[in-house]
């Protein structure tokens, strides 16, 4: 069918070429007309670039129409904007203006570029372009429409365009009913607006407002009436995102010919009443459906599903087409038409088998917003079929596909209000459906009979009604049944990482109930996280279809609702296959009901099968959350959240699950212990050692500089933190004491040697000067250089994260001196070779200091506790799993700060928050995990008590609203403890204000 499709839009292109030809003089330049008022735009005293789009600012939006009794409307449009910035060259450099020249014509009058008081006039060379775009091309709709557009050249950021013209003509579809749309307020700042309407006709024009406050002027006499507004520097209006499309707070103004909804009812009637008239073959049609079934419901069943199928869809809406059905016999013989072609069809059908149906006009977006607004035939984009069958009235999508079931289980189509096209309707009728049967029912089983090593075995079994599966059976007609299954594939991988498919997707379609089933089996090599330290294999089960389907919205502090997917009826059950004899679990339950959905959880746990069963299921009840029940939503959401996952664990070695970790969390004390304990005799030995070899120095040494092995140099630099840095600076600033007989203090400019790095090059620099070594010194530059990056590591070493990578680089700024000294020395001298010469605490300095850089890396990259609190997102991934797996934090949660108390393990204790939610765990002395846990909405009142003393821990009391407490912790160490209590004080504000 695509191949023929796409021919027929290639004929409809190429018809086209000659017809843009025949056009091109439509495309004009003249003065403006007599009747149109100039009108001058404003230059801001100041430009709001943070709320401007795409680089420009709009001076002046204008907007002049003139209706006349027996000409066709003109309307003139005058616009001025200011580019801002480069992207606003790209975008006001090239002006756009579509019309549809079936009916309309179009003349530009003015294009210039205003350049401080230069004008630029562009009218006269402009090289106008027709482009047929057809934008709804992709949607199979061919409109015929044309973009006059214009590439201006020397355009610069500074300039005005200031651009204005006229297109005249209405679409005769409309015989002469008029109606316009003004809207008062854009997404963007505009500095003036200005409307005048000239009304030269006997009948009424109706005038109506939404969100706006602007009064519109009336002036003159019934047939030559005048209608206008003007409006200074409007703000722009911000929309959030995830937003319903039906919701719209930009200030409108709608002015209308027609008094009531049956002035479109009466417009429409005859459209409808002449495409139904002329139906050659449809009783035919309808002959051999009445034979198929006799059932009248059946009947309406199959009617439907022809159209459907037999009839694609395409559009080709040109001029009068855009709302002038074809009649049925066209559609019928062509095999295909757009909206109101397939619904005129249907409605014969229907006419031919004695079922009363009618056309009705409804709009996509929803008919919330356009039933507050005057009756308009614009207000409509889509026709579908109004269907009586006994005592209901069923909405019927002609344009929709894979509908399957009997009348019950077919999905009606809802867009709140629709308007019946027949003589007596006089307003919208409201779309009463009901969605129940339109539902997902998920049965998940997982095998893990094995215990904690075997493999295990996931099946999942998916049964699609109604609308679900509708849109189910259209994504495998679009993407393919390989593209759905790679998609599902990833979904569960977001959950159950490593798993693996087994086979491809079973599909089982029911036609007669519109039922599909889709049948899919896995294998999980490693589910069970291993939890050597704890002797634990634990595992967690998701309803990830429930919790997925109720987001938590981009943008919390709102001004419009929140659009949720609606409807939503979802039954997810997971049966779990444990080993026999081994578990006991209590029978769980929970509810949740409110405006805005209904969930409910219930475990239970068959001893007889050995299986643990999680029933779920969530209702949406609305299609939205008001922008003031926000707060009510999320807290309602994270309590579901706190059911849709459920967590287990197995003893790795069951006789050690009482001491084994406790044992393990001795040794390892003992050890740290006794190494510190050995560390610290080694630095004693070290001083001592020092100390005896100094008073074997031979007095002379005093005035000589202190020359070193650089390798030397760098390994103590590192093994000690910075110490012998320190002893090489004292050295030498000794030395340069001793020889100029100055007062100088050098253990002081020793242990500040950060400070004193530079005056030392200098002392160097000078003594090379006078004493001319033919090893120079770098250049003064390159010194300054490493003087700053010397200085900032003594400043940031204790201040940054990664301090141990500090202490790694430090020596390098050194190297340069050292290097100096080494080489001024006199050929031969022993000095260097003296100093250079590693000695038995060298070596033990070294070897102790191994263990505690290892430890000082993994705490610094986060692979230990490092004493102080840390944003989550430091975490490794493995640490945030098995907080999720054990309902810690929710598994769509990210963690804002967080801190552990433990030594090796902080799976062994910790505390933290996330943007919804506080959290505290540890070891008990039975080696369970203990959780505590709260939503901040939920808290009543944080206690912080600051620790007094530097070594001690800040807590922090959360009390929650029912009274109960538990308590955070976090060091002081950087000062992190204030800002952990700064962040979780403002997520607190923030979740309190939702």
């Amino acid at each position: 069918m695509q191949i023929p499709l796409r021919l027929l839009l290639a004929v409809f292109l190429l018809a086209s070429v000659p017809l843009q030809a025949a056009i091109s003089q439509q495309v004009a330049t003249a003065p403006e007309d007599d009747w149109i008022i100039a009108t001058d735009f404003v230059l801001p005293e100041t430009i709001p670039e943070e709320d401007i789009g795409n680089g420009v600012h709009y001076l002046l939006s204008d907007e002049q129409i003139l209706v006349e009794q027996d000409r066709p409307t003109r309307y003139f449009q005058h616009y001025a904007e200011l580019v801002v910035n480069q992207r606003g060259l790209e975008y006001s450099s090239q002006i756009q203006v579509q019309f549809d020249p079936v009916y309309q014509s179009l003349v530009f009058h003015k294009l210039q570029v205003i350049r401080g008081d230069v004008v630029l006039d562009k009218l006269d060379s402009a090289n106008f372009k027709l482009m047929q775009r057809e934008a709804e091309l992709e949607g199979l709709i061919y409109n015929g429409q044309l973009t006059a557009h214009v590439i201006l050249d020397d355009v610069r950021v500074g300039d005005i365009i200031d651009y204005s013209y006229t297109i005249e003509g209405d679409n005769p579809i409309y015989d002469g009913i008029f109606s316009s749309w003004i809207y008062t307020q854009w997404g963007v700042p505009l500095e003036k607006q200005s409307f005048r309407l000239l009304w030269r006709k006997d009948s009424p024009l109706h005038i109506s407002a939404m969100n706006t406050q602007i009064e519109v002027s009336e002036t003159g006499s019934p047939g030559a009436m005048e209608y206008a507004f003007e409006a200074i520097h409007s703000e722009p209006v911000q929309v959030n995102s995830e937003s319903p499309s039906w919701f719209s707070p930009y200030g409108l103004i709608l002015f209308s010919e027609s008094a009531d909804w049956s002035d479109v009812v009466n417009w429409s009637v005859p459209l409808y009443r002449r495409a139904l008239s002329d139906r050659q073959g449809v009783g035919a049609i309808a002959e051999a459906i009445r034979a198929s079934t006799e059932d009248r419901a059946q009947q309406v069943v199959e009617a439907l599903v022809y159209v459907q199928q037999e009839i694609r869809y395409m559009g080709i809406e040109t001029g009068a087409n855009s709302h002038r059905p074809s009649a049925a016999y066209e559609t019928l013989a062509r095999r295909y038409g757009d909206c109101k072609d397939k619904a005129v069809l249907l409605i014969a059908l229907l006419d031919e088998l004695g079922v009363e149906a009618y056309p009705a006009l409804v709009n996509t977006n929803g008919m919330r917003r356009e039933r507050l607004l005057p009756p308009d035939a614009n207000a409509f984009d889509h026709v579908i079929v109004a269907v009586e069958l006994g005592d209901r009235l069923l909405w019927l999508d002609p344009t929709r596909q894979y509908q399957y079931g009997s009348i019950d289980e077919i999905p009606q189509a809802d867009f709140g209000f629709a308007l019946l096209v027949r003589p007596e309707s006089s307003g919208l009728t409201e779309m009463d459906v009901d969605h129940s049967r339109s539902a997902l029912k998920v049965h998940d089983v997982f095998d893990l009979s094995q215990g904690g090593t075997g493999t295990v075995t996931y099946t999942s079994t998916s049964e699609y009604s109604g609308e679900r599966a509708e849109h189910l059976r259209n994504q495998i007609a679009i993407s393919g049944l390989s593209d759905v299954q790679d998609s599902f594939g990833n979904f569960y991988q977001a959950f159950y990482p490593g798993i693996e498919r087994v086979g491809n997707i079973e599909i089982e379609s029911q036609p007669d109930s519109g039922v599909l089933t889709l049948s899919e089996q896995f294998k999980i090599a490693e589910f069970w996280d291993t939890q050597e330290s704890e002797n634990r294999f634990n595992a967690s089960f998701y309803a990830n279809l429930i919790s997925t389907e109720l987001a938590q919205p981009e943008q919390l502090n709102r001004n419009s609702p929140y659009a949720l997917a609606f409807p939503t009826n979802i039954v997810q059950t997971i049966a779990i296959r444990l080993e026999e004899g081994k578990w006991q679990f209590d029978d769980d339950r929970h509810s949740i009901d409110n405006a805005f959905f209904h969930f409910e959880y219930q475990a239970h746990y068959d001893d007889a099968t050995s299986t643990l069963t999680l029933s779920y299921l969530l209702e949406v009840k609305s299609d939205h959350v008001p922008a003031g029940e926000i707060t009510a939503y999320l807290d309602a959401r994270d309590e579901m959240l706190e059911y849709a996952s459920y967590s287990i664990f197995t003893y790795i070695d069951p006789t050690l699950a009482s001491s084994g970790s406790r044992a393990e969390d001795r040794f390892l004390s003992q050890v740290i212990l006794a190494l510190v304990g050995l560390y610290i005799l080694v630095i004693l030995y070290a001083i001592v050692s020092w100390r005896l070899d100094a008073k074997k120095e031979h007095p002379s040494d005093i005035n000589l500089l202190y020359p070193v092995s650089l390798f030397k140099l760098w390994a103590l630099s590192v093994a000690t933190s910075g110490i012998y840095l320190c002893y090489w600076f004292y050295r030498n600033w000794k030395c340069i004491k001793a020889k100029e007989n100055s007062a100088i203090m050098p253990v002081a400019r020793g242990i500040f040697a950060p400070l004193w790095y530079y005056p030392l090059y200098r002392k160097l620099s000078a003594a090379h000067g006078t004493a001319g070594h033919a090893h120079p010194l770098p250049g003064r530059a390159l010194m300054i250089v490493l003087a700053i990056f010397y200085l900032l590591y003594g400043v940031l070493a204790n201040l940054v994260s990664y301090g141990i990578t500090l202490s790694l680089l430090a020596p390098v700024a050194v190297l340069p001196l050292a290097n100096y000294i080494n080489r001024i020395g006199e050929p031969g001298n022993s000095v260097i070779t003296q100093n250079s010469r590693w000695r038995p605490r060298h070596y033990l300095l070294t070897i102790f200091a191994i263990p505690f850089f290892l430890v000082s890396c993994a705490q610094e990259l986060h692979l230990l506790p490092n004493g102080k609190a840390v944003a989550g997102s430091s975490l490794w991934n493995h640490d945030i799993q098995f907080m999720q797996r054990n309902g810690i934090v929710p598994a769509d949660e990210d963690i804002v700060m967080f801190y552990s108390d433990a030594e090796f393990d902080i799976r062994r204790d910790g505390s933290g928050f996330t943007d919804t939610e506080v959290f505290s765990y540890w070891v008990n002395e039975g080696d369970d995990l203990e959780v505590r846990r709260a939503a901040l909405s939920e808290v009543e009142e944080i206690k912080t008590r600051f620790a007094e003393r530097w070594t001690g821990n800040t807590t922090f009391t959360i009390v929650t609203t029912d009274g109960t407490e538990f308590v955070l912790y976090a060091s002081t160490e950087d000062r992190k403890d204030r800002l952990f209590d700064e962040k979780l004080r403002a997520q607190w504000r923030l979740a309190n204000r939702r």
